[in-house]
């Protein structure tokens, strides 16, 4: 069975997942190996779901409070 996170943990997570995905977008911009191209692209839609996530966990925040 899966554990179950709290909410302050998901949000935590989300925006570490965040930070690194961003990080590895930048660096391996500058990279000019043959695999950097697919790094670049790989940690740009890990970025995107880190954000789309984070995103959610904070929309159903915002309807629970209502």
């Amino acid at each position: 069975m899966a554990p179950t996170f709290k909410f302050k943990e998901q949000r935590a997570v989300a925006k570490m997942g965040m930070a690194g995905s961003l990080g590895a977008l930048v660096v391996s911009g500058f990279f000019k190996f043959q695999g950097a191209k697919s790094i670049h692209i790989y940690s740009g839609f890990g970025l995107l779901a880190f954000t789309i996530w984070h995103h959610l966990l904070n929309q159903s925040r915002l309807k629970s409070n209502r």
